[in-house]
């Protein structure tokens, strides 16, 4: 007979070994890139809260162009990542676009209360509705690839028109309504998460729908 000791001592081990083997199974640059993801949110508003965007334009288009080149090299290179964000619904991917509706009939309302430069306000609100109301159909049709990556092509063109429309009108023509309204909430918001996320979201269905 074999003491009792000796298979506590057994169970012992075999636990460690599974607890081993799991911590590897998640390696550690798959935990970093959870983290990455809510510290980014945070640091983007933080810079849409700090006021920084309207007094230093030029920042937009850094920022929005050095995050999305950042995590697109994520996706590219983390294996684990890709997989990760490859297994969301694409339907739920099309959802995110859902919030460009309202989005866009803000710009309008704010332009018709004298608040909103007229030529921001139709080039990004009609367009930003256009693609909201669209992403109704693209969920509806996600499994027709052509049509979701035209819907998706117009989508990030859409967001590049709104963005270049902004950044003349602050750093060539110096807007004073487009720069007073990005110098409140939630405006900044928009250059430093939701154009980066929508843009994101695009590519993302760019890419599964390639495959």
């Amino acid at each position: 007979m074999l003491p009792a000791r000796f298979f506590e001592e057994g169970s012992r081990i075999q636990e460690a070994s599974m607890f081993d083997s799991t911590t590897r199974s998640v390696p550690a640059r798959s935990w970093g890139l959870l983290l990455g993801a809510p510290s980014w949110v945070v640091a983007s508003i933080g810079l849409a809260a700090s006021g920084v965007l309207p007094r230093v334009p030029i920042l937009v288009a850094v920022w929005i162009g050095g995050s999305i080149a950042a995590w697109v090299a994520i996706y590219r290179s983390s294996a684990p990542f890709r997989r990760a964000l490859d297994q969301v619904d694409l339907r739920i991917v099309i959802a995110l676009h859902l919030i460009r509706a309202p989005i866009g009939a803000l710009f309008l309302w704010e332009h018709a209360r004298g608040r909103l430069d007229e030529t921001f306000a139709y080039r990004a609100g009609i367009g930003d509705i256009a693609i909201g109301v669209l992403a109704i159909a693209a969920m509806a049709l996600y499994r027709r690839r052509a049509l979701v990556r035209a819907w998706s092509f117009a989508g990030i063109a859409d967001l590049l028109l709104a963005v270049a429309t902004a950044q003349f009108l602050v750093l060539v023509r110096h807007d004073p309504l487009l720069i007073d309204a990005f110098s409140r909430l939630p405006y900044p918001l928009l250059p430093a998460l939701i154009v980066p996320v929508m843009i994101l979201a695009h590519l993302l269905v760019l890419a599964r729908t390639r495959r």
